[in-house]
């Protein structure tokens, strides 16, 4: 039998704790000491004979763990990203009030919703958005820069603060509509608790200051 980590959850290694995001839920959270010290084991010792099978029950009964392979994902934290070496920069690129209007109205879209539907629905169609305008013909597309530029430039008018996650969700979108790949990434830091998103292509930060988002440690990766 093999234990898996609940669909769904995802974890990072930020500190000396263990921090869990809960898409479904849209939430975050820490175990207690007890169980997030089993945990560990396990993830030492998930391959060996010698289990604790008290803990292991407790993590399933908490919703942590599944035996199903169909509902759970590998128990491992989350690391696979590229990590970022320079930011975009909106000097000097000519932006067009076409595709600012454009990009406003998807982080209204992007925001009603988050608000409204939740943060799973909406991660799950900027998903099927990639797959749907990866399609387009090279002739349909923007190139990467006209994207960003337009979209930054709403900074002007559409206020970004303590809207990072639609903002970056956003762009991800706006640039999978142009053919343009990225990763919507959420990262956290427990010095105090905070949760930071922001959108990367490759290792360029394309939605965030570089310094900003070397504090946060990746828990989900899109």
């Amino acid at each position: 039998m093999t234990l898996m980590l609940r669909d769904d959850l995802s974890f990072c290694n930020s500190g000396n704790r263990l921090v869990f995001l809960d898409l479904a839920a849209d939430r975050y959270f820490m175990l207690p000491n007890d169980l997030e010290s089993a945990f560990r084991r396990l993830l030492v010792s998930a391959k060996n004979a010698e289990r604790d099978i008290e803990f292991e029950c407790r993590l399933k009964s908490a919703g942590i763990l599944v035996d199903d392979e169909s509902a759970g994902s590998s128990l491992k934290a989350m690391t696979e990203r590229v990590a970022p070496t320079s930011e975009f920069s909106l000097r000097g690129k000519p932006t067009k009030l076409v595709l600012i209007l454009s990009s406003i109205c998807i982080q209204i879209e992007t925001e009603l919703m988050i608000r409204f539907r939740g943060l799973k629905p909406t991660i799950q169609m900027m998903r099927a958005e990639r797959v749907r305008y990866g399609k387009k013909e090279p002739k349909e597309l923007l190139d990467r820069d006209a994207v960003v530029s337009s979209f930054l430039s709403t900074r002007r008018i559409v206020p970004t603060q303590d809207r990072c996650l639609s903002w970056a969700i956003s762009m991800a979108r706006y640039l999978a509509k142009n053919g343009q790949h990225s990763q919507l990434i959420i990262g956290v830091n427990t010095s105090p608790f905070s949760a930071h998103a922001w959108t990367q292509q490759n290792d360029v930060v394309i939605s965030d200051y570089i310094d900003r988002v070397r504090d946060y440690n990746p828990i989900l990766v899109s």
